[in-house]
């Protein structure tokens, strides 16, 4: 049996499939399998695929109608016979040693079914970019700081909390290496809510699983010229976002609820408190009654209300929003007392 499933999902990606192929076939961790799931293209990227796997037998390719990602992703999962699954999204690369490295670091750390590295975010031409969109500029980057240059540990429930606050702690499944029980014990990717579905699983499987990370970049995530563009969001498209997170950590937490009972000593309410903060910034800049708007606000999360009227200061900008969001979760990892949750593996 391989040490590692592959799943490489693919739809009309003849643009990139070959590099991503490359850095497939040159892991220094060569006992692997790769499970093709192709959508039906019709850009030459399947006929590409099929030339290349006919004398490799470790690939397998399948066909389907084109449902999603998440939906390939999960067929992919269902056919995986390997101890660990490593979805490599059609478009993005990763370095030669990205496998063995992670598989190495699982093996060492058996309490672990996650195991996350560090990221390099590149454009359409491969280059790594210099700007807002560098990987540490986001949020999670700028809580953790120097904990993303440690091997350390991250153990249950530590990384689901923070998915209520920093957005996400996983940008990119490329990042993550992860044991195939643990999708057999908390259920693949739901494809129900659209591009963020991803979001949801990994609060799922991180309030319940414990990760391992390794201090390196050994995974890209490729940013499309489109992408960059849906990074502008106005006040709607922001609000409505928002809206969907809030959706989607109420959504991921019953779930894990569901399997490990002990997480209901969370307070969901509290953890949503940073989302309906942002929720009530992004309103209050469209609206035209301030007595209502108050009103309503009082009637959905009045501590909100409370906190801006005390200290307006905290709903200044989108900058000290995120401010206090990484000031609120360091607060909120000593009330749950999970402070002792963050590992250092550093000799």
């Amino acid at each position: 049996m391989p040490r590692v499933s592959v799943i490489l999902p693919t739809f009309n990606s003849y643009s990139f499939i070959k590099e991503r192929l490359e850095t497939i076939l040159q892991q220094t961790l060569s006992d692997w399998e790769c499970i093709v799931i192709d959508g039906m293209s019709t850009d030459g990227s399947w006929n590409f695929l099929q030339n290349k796997a006919a004398s490799d037998t470790r690939f397998r390719l399948y066909q389907y109608p084109p449902k999603g990602p998440y939906d390939a992703w999960n067929k992919g999962i269902e056919k995986a016979k390997s101890e660990y699954v490593y979805i490599a999204t059609s478009d993005d690369t990763m370095y030669t040693d990205c496998l063995e490295t992670m598989v190495n670091a699982l093996d060492l750390n058996p309490d672990c079914d996650i195991a996350h590295c560090n990221l390099i975010i590149i454009d359409e031409h491969g280059k790594p970019f210099m700007d807002k969109w560098q990987w540490r500029q986001f949020m999670p980057g700028i809580y953790f700081n120097g904990w993303l240059d440690q091997p350390h540990k991250r153990l249950a429930p530590h990384d689901g909390i923070l998915h209520a606050s920093l957005h996400t702690v996983y940008h990119s499944i490329t990042q993550l290496l992860v044991r195939k029980v643990l999708f057999d014990k908390v259920g693949a990717f739901s494809t129900r809510f659209g591009a963020i579905s991803d979001f949801e699983w990994g609060m799922r499987v991180s309030l319940i699983a414990n990760t391992v990370h390794i201090p390196r970049p050994l995974a890209t995530w490729r940013v499309h010229g489109q992408q960059l563009t849906q990074g502008n969001k106005n006040i709607h498209e922001k609000i409505y976002h928002t809206s969907q997170l809030i959706k989607l950590v109420k959504y991921a937490f019953r779930k894990a609820v569901h399997i490990k009972p002990k997480l209901k000593g969370i307070s969901l309410f509290e953890l949503l408190y940073p989302y309906f903060r942002e929720m009530f910034y992004y309103e209050s800049k469209l609206e035209k009654n301030r007595y209502l708007f108050l009103l309503k606000w009082l009637l959905i999360r009045p501590d909100v209300v409370y906190h801006f009227l005390k200290i307006p200061e905290m709903f200044s900008s989108e900058m000290r929003l995120r401010q206090e969001n990484i000031m609120w979760t360091r607060k909120a990892l000593r009330d749950f007392d999970l402070n002792g949750h963050l590992v250092n593996l550093a000799s």
